[in-house]
């Protein structure tokens, strides 16, 4: 799973399995600031408004096949 800072946008990988089930405040290592990283919940309205106070909220992504 990549994500960005969203401070400087620094991006990141983490597989998605390795995120716990509740939030993590992890330190970017470009500017030195703090951000909330949690899981989709699975309802919109909930994700648009964690997202909205600054919280990075991960979905799981989608399987890309060969065509």
């Amino acid at each position: 799973m990549r994500f960005s800072c969203p401070n400087c946008y620094a991006t990141y990988d983490v597989p998605l399995e390795k995120l716990p089930e509740e939030e993590i405040r992890p330190t970017c290592k470009k500017c030195g600031v703090a951000f909330t990283i949690i899981k989709a919940s699975g309802d919109p309205l909930k994700d648009r408004a964690k997202r909205m106070r600054g919280v990075v909220v991960l979905h799981e992504e989608k399987k890309k096949f060969p065509s």
